[in-house]
């Protein structure tokens, strides 16, 4: 498997068989990925230039390859609609995301992610991201302007605050903030009206805003291992 992908990315020209080869990429093993970095060290930007050729691919599964950098020219998998890249090394993600405009599930989980580029808010598409277990000290901005985005995976950072979410996330249902260093909620929280699951456990907060009964659709809340003193104003309402 290894020496036939590695055959057909070096090659100039795909034929119609080793195209589909690559219309969905879903690889549990590290064979993809040996391919790119090896040609990265060899030839600079050769793998930009060869992975334009799969502008077909739909799914791509890089989970735990060992990625610490990616290449420019990722804006060219156009139609890529899911994208793993969980269990890496990342830092930093490259300005050519904001190409990928098919992306509707995208999994950064288990990086050293602590801030996204501006135009990765350009994924107007996306439905589900996971930026859980990185180390976000602040909320990244670019996801308010995410109308799209449904849920929202922040889990086992260190966010401290959140900012104002008034008229941003409008269509958030799914909503985890577990395990960080949340003291407060800003009223403006209580705007994310379509929130149906909302897990604020393991984090500092001594009490919710008293419009938290705003969220008229929330069906799970998680509020374990908080400092929270008095709830019956706010949820006996």
């Amino acid at each position: 498997m290894l020496r036939e992908l590695e055959n057909i990315i070096n090659k100039k020209n795909f034929n119609i068989n080793e195209q589909r080869i690559f219309n969905k990429i879903h690889i549990q093993s590290k064979s993809f990925i040996y391919i790119v970095k090896k040609n990265i060290n060899k030839n600079g930007l050769k793998v930009s230039e060869n992975i334009k050729k799969f502008n077909k691919i739909v799914e791509l599964n890089l989970n735990n390859c060992g990625l610490d950098i990616l290449p420019d020219s990722f804006d060219n998998l156009i139609n890529l609609k899911n994208l793993n890249l969980k269990e890496n090394k990342l830092k930093t993600l490259p300005d050519s995301f904001r190409g990928l405009k098919s992306l509707k599930i995208l999994d950064l989980e288990d990086n050293y992610l602590a801030s996204l580029p501006r135009s990765f808010s350009k994924l107007k598409s996306l439905q589900i991201l996971n930026l859980c277990d990185n180390l976000f000290t602040d909320f990244p901005e670019p996801i308010l302007k995410m109308e799209n985005l449904q849920t929202l995976d922040l889990s086992n950072n260190k966010l401290t605050a959140l900012p104002d979410f008034s008229g941003n996330l409008i269509n958030l249902k799914k909503l985890n903030l577990e395990n960080n260093r949340l003291t407060v909620l800003l009223k403006s929280f209580c705007e994310l009206q379509s929130l149906k699951k909302l897990d604020l456990s393991l984090n500092k907060l001594k009490t919710l805003p008293k419009s938290f009964d705003h969220l008229i659709k929330l069906k799970k809340l998680y509020l374990e291992a908080n400092e929270l003193i008095n709830l019956s104003e706010i949820l006996c309402n």
